[in-house]
């Protein structure tokens, strides 16, 4: 019968333990012994134990790579990138990060030596330790830099950067702090991640999609100056951010793209959303993806037209007709 700490942990880690997590929970050698020859387990590794009930899984074998690697060990690289979500990399073979001083290798895994190796760089995902995503970007800018040279480099991770930004991954002053402390040489990326972080501030928020960076593009300045994107409205947290906000008049842009508001479901939530932002003191335009592609006109001469408007009573807004109207 195996400790019910052993248990815990193994339904923590996808059915895995490493020898070192079992030694902590059980460290008589005998007992331990007893263990291992449990008909429940089987080797994943010659360091790492596989529950059998649990099925295989693409996370489990990434767990692997990391438990295998030892104490201390963290996903990495092109591995850690994909498990964040903002690379195309394959999650397999793990690529892992340790210590400089620890001299194991890993049999499931790429093993990265990295010298300065900060606690506060490390953290969870989904279960599986892993590198913060602003250290992942800083790896990949510096592999890029030695594969490609600095400007296509420079042009990989701020594809990349913005992505991570895009889905809340990246902390703007840690990644400044990041920025700050950390030395080396140009083929390091700490060059690249430098140079793309001064249009990058620590406020900084990208759109969050092509179509809201073509409505940008659309916006006239004298009303784009005072256009705020993925802003939170909401102290409640009923609505946590809009796409954009004006600033020079409580008036909220939504641009809805017709894969995820044309459904029942989606025009019924949408119609609370409008009415909660009501109920805040906005007004809210509603664009649609057709409009930013295709009738950019229009959306200037709106644009304008509410940005001059001297009637500031929260009011819903919609210029064109909605798919399911046409």
């Amino acid at each position: 019968m195996l400790p019910d700490p052993l248990l815990d942990l193994l339904r923590l880690q996808r059915g895995l333990a490493a020898q070192h997590q079992v030694r902590e929970i059980e460290p008589d050698p005998y007992r331990r012994r007893s263990i291992y020859r449990d008909a429940a387990l089987e080797k994943a590794t010659s360091r790492v134990v596989r529950h059998r009930a649990v099925p295989w899984s693409i996370g489990q074998e990434v767990m692997v790579g990391v438990l295998d690697a030892g104490p201390g060990a963290r996903l990495w690289g092109k591995a850690g990138a994909s498990h964040w979500g903002f690379s195309r990399y394959p999650r397999l073979p793990a690529h892992v990060a340790v210590p400089r001083t620890h001299v194991r290798t890993g049999h499931r895994a790429q093993v990265h030596l990295i010298r300065d190796l900060d606690p506060a760089d490390l953290t969870s995902h989904d279960g599986i330790p892993v590198a913060r995503p602003e250290r992942v970007i800083l790896w990949l800018a510096g592999m890029w830099t030695h594969r490609v040279g600095h400007d296509l480099a420079a042009r990989r991770t701020a594809v990349a950067l913005d992505q991570a930004w895009r889905q809340r991954l990246i902390d703007g002053p840690f990644i400044h702090a990041l920025a700050a402390r950390s030395g080396g040489s140009g083929r390091s990326g700490i060059v690249v991640l430098r140079a793309l972080l001064k249009d990058r501030p620590p406020s900084y928020q990208p759109a969050g999609s092509r179509l809201e960076e073509r409505f940008e593009d659309i916006v006239p300045w004298v009303v784009r100056k005072d256009l705020r994107r993925q802003v939170t409205v909401d102290a409640e947290l009923a609505i946590r951010t809009v796409d954009f906000r004006l600033d020079s008049w409580p008036l909220v842009i939504e641009i809805n793209g017709e894969a995820f508001h044309t459904a029942l479901t989606d025009r019924e939530a949408d119609a609370e959303r409008y009415e909660r932002l009501l109920d805040l003191g906005f007004s809210v335009l509603v664009l649609w993806e057709h409009d930013v592609w295709h009738d950019a006109d229009l959306i200037r001469q709106v644009m304008l037209r509410l940005g001059r408007a001297p009637d500031k009573t929260p009011i819903l807004h919609r210029p064109t007709k909605a798919p399911w109207q046409w």
